[in-house]
């Protein structure tokens, strides 16, 4: 009798394990699998030259003057803020120090953006050089729900600057809050 007072509550617990595992295979369960990406999708990138479009990755010289263009599409049904980042890293030769370039200008659409002076700080084309990379940043940029929008870099080469290949990456970084 001793032994059977055991086996009931052990018998009972196997037969509640087996009724959850029962009802939740019964059960309407759904599962899936969601990739998030971000609403601005960048395509169609060039580097031009002199009316050329070139490959990745390009021989500057000193006094070139290249446009990287792409098409920025804003696939969400709102508007978007980015800012457009173009990180231009050497190949070979020594390291960039931003020192490089003469002069930037941004185009989004019809609108245009200088390179930024000692004293603008807004609305103006950032560069910045560290690890020997330049990273050239836009002012904030609305993207309009549903648009598709030619955007362009247009750098200016300083003439001292020696020879050397580059490639250039596109980005739009979309602020987190």
């Amino acid at each position: 009798m001793r032994k059977l007072v055991w086996v009931i509550p052990l018998l009972l617990l196997a037969g509640g394990i087996s009724l959850g595992a029962l009802v939740n295979y019964l059960s309407n369960t759904i599962t899936l699998t969601t990739k998030v990406e971000s609403p601005l999708h960048l395509h169609d990138r060039a580097v031009i030259k002199n009316g050329t479009v070139l490959q990745d990755p390009v021989t500057i010289y000193g006094g070139d003057t290249i446009d990287i263009t792409y098409k920025v599409d804003n696939r969400a049904n709102n508007a978007v803020d980015g800012v457009h980042r173009l990180i231009i890293t050497p190949l070979e030769g020594s390291e960039l120090t931003g020192e490089e370039i003469d002069d930037v200008t941004f185009t989004y659409g019809d609108a245009e953006y200088q390179m930024c002076t000692e004293t603008q700080t807004g609305d103006c084309v950032n560069i910045t050089a560290a690890d020997g990379v330049i990273t050239i940043y836009s002012p904030v940029i609305t993207h309009e729900a549903g648009s598709e929008v030619d955007t362009k870099f247009t750098i200016t080469w300083d003439p001292a600057t020696e020879p050397g290949t580059y490639r250039f990456e596109a980005q739009v970084i979309v602020p987190t809050e």
